[in-house]
């Protein structure tokens, strides 16, 4: 029974590779096995389409093509290079030990502390040994095992992708696409841009409403504090307030929680910028993916993110040209993405720089009200202040302090402070990259597009990292430290 392919959307890469010749295929049950191997990926990861590399001897090419066949899963010739960094996950099948330790290691010596990649590797017997297969769990070898074991088919680089595709086909209009069912540069990018907008307005919702509900909880319990000498009826009443609020903030926090908010904003964020720049490589005739510089050095979380750019650079090659021959539009299209950028920094400076000083006023208004009321206090024997209205002030004096640092974490966490300084830095560098192409001569063009690109991606993967700490935390106190 074959399996019913989802909407279009990033496909889940699994690569087969061996070494050796290989001999008695036909009753070693290795075929059963690459079947379910497949079949399982696919019942677990519903919401995205499966492409098979690969690169095998023919016996075995021919085992894998045929699994392939039963699950729906399209055979594509694999690309040059290694392709340990390029899958979701790698079956390894080589003659005897030696040989699959030089092979293997050859392929994926990286200096990582993750190797982010799931690696299955089977020794062929070379004479009368027994079958033996190791499973490499993103960098941690298992147990050495004499017969084929079928592994949970979790794996953390799947699971983000299908994530991906779920969202996208839950909360945006399923595009028509061709044949081959791979999306367009363009339209992966509407995509994803879309749901980093959908995710971001849910997680700053999110934020905000912790924070309110953790200042009114103050407010209720300064309250309960100042009725607690003056009007006694109404001390449960607040502190049920206070208590209610609490919890009310809590239920918030882990919906926001479980549904990943944050982690989501953040990773389609992060894709959609990696496809913003993968667009302008593509249309200025670069076959270079974006994923050759981007989140390189990021948690295994972000893997799927370089999966997904090198799949759809590898899907969508720019048009060959001439060697020789100057292309025109490369920097007619490379002064476009300049401008557009640089006016959309320049606004977004101004903005987050007027956000910025309003905040501060914010803050120091209310601190100096602080101040006041607690000066007031001070000196009410002198003044001809009653007892409700000092009662009131020094509730005031209580909570102004704590409502203006409560306002400076939530600035810090939300990133606006950062965001001002980023879009600074991201105004200068296209600035300095317009100034650089109306100097230079056009055969510059794509220089400095490469440089500009490179630039773009390691502020984007800054932005991303900044944003990845400040997730959301426990609302255990208006108070609480921002990091």
């Amino acid at each position: 029974m074959s399996l019913s392919n989802p909407p279009v959307g990033v496909p889940i890469v699994i690569a087969l590779q061996s070494t050796g010749e290989f001999t008695g295929l036909a009753g070693s049950g290795l075929g059963e096995f690459l079947a379910q191997e497949l079949r399982a990926r696919r019942e677990r990861y519903p919401n995205s389409r499966f492409v098979l590399y690969v690169r095998a001897a023919a016996g075995l090419a021919e085992l894998a093509r045929a699994a392939a066949a039963a699950c729906d899963i399209a055979v594509l010739d694999p690309p040059a290079g290694a392709l340990v960094p390029l899958c979701h996950l790698l079956i390894d099948v080589s003659v005897g030990a030696a040989q699959d330790s030089q092979a293997s290691e050859e392929d994926s010596i990286e200096f990582e502390a993750e190797l982010k990649v799931e690696v299955i590797r089977l020794q062929w017997p070379a004479g009368s040994e027994p079958l033996r297969q190791v499973t490499s769990l993103f960098g941690v070898d298992g147990a050495v095992s004499d017969h084929l074991v079928h592994t949970a088919a979790e794996n953390r680089l799947m699971m983000r992708t299908d994530r991906f595709n779920r969202d996208a086909q839950a909360q945006l209009p399923v595009p028509t696409f061709p044949d081959d069912g791979e999306l367009t540069i363009e339209g992966l990018y509407a995509r994803a841009d879309a749901l980093a907008l959908a995710f971001q307005h849910k997680s700053h919702l999110a934020f905000r409403l912790i924070f309110a509900l953790a200042c009114l909880a103050a407010v209720s319990y300064g309250c309960f504090l100042a009725a607690a000498n003056s009007r006694v009826e109404l001390q449960d009443e607040l502190i049920g307030g206070y208590i209610a609020l609490i919890v009310t903030s809590y239920c918030v926090f882990l919906y926001a929680r479980r549904l990943d908010l944050h982690s989501r904003f953040v990773e389609y964020r992060a894709l959609a910028e990696g496809l913003r720049v993968q667009h302008y490589w593509h249309a200025c005739g670069l076959t270079r993916s974006a994923a050759a510089c981007y989140l390189i050095r990021q948690p295994l979380d972000y893997q799927w993110i370089r999966l997904a750019l090198w799949r759809v650079a590898a899907a969508n090659p720019p048009v060959t040209r001439p060697a020789g021959q100057q292309d025109p539009v490369a920097t007619g299209v490379l002064q476009g993405w300049i401008d557009d950028q640089q006016q959309y920094f320049a606004r977004s400076q101004a903005r987050s720089a007027r956000v910025e000083v309003r905040m501060r006023y914010l803050v120091a208004g209310i601190f100096l009200l602080g101040v006041c009321a607690s000066l007031t206090i001070m000196f009410a024997r002198h003044l001809p202040v009653s007892k409700p209205i000092q009662l009131r002030l020094s509730l005031v004096s209580f909570l102004c302090p704590g409502v203006s640092a409560a306002i400076v974490a939530l600035v810090t966490k939300l990133g606006l402070l950062y965001q001002a300084s980023h879009y600074g830095r991201m105004q200068a560098i296209y600035d300095q990259a317009r100034r650089r192409l109306r100097r230079q001569p056009a055969e510059t063009a794509g220089r400095i597009g490469i440089a500009l690109r490179e630039e773009a991606l390691l502020e984007n993967e800054s932005w991303a990292q900044f944003r990845r700490e400040r997730g959301l935390d426990e609302p255990t106190s208006p108070l609480r430290r921002p990091w």
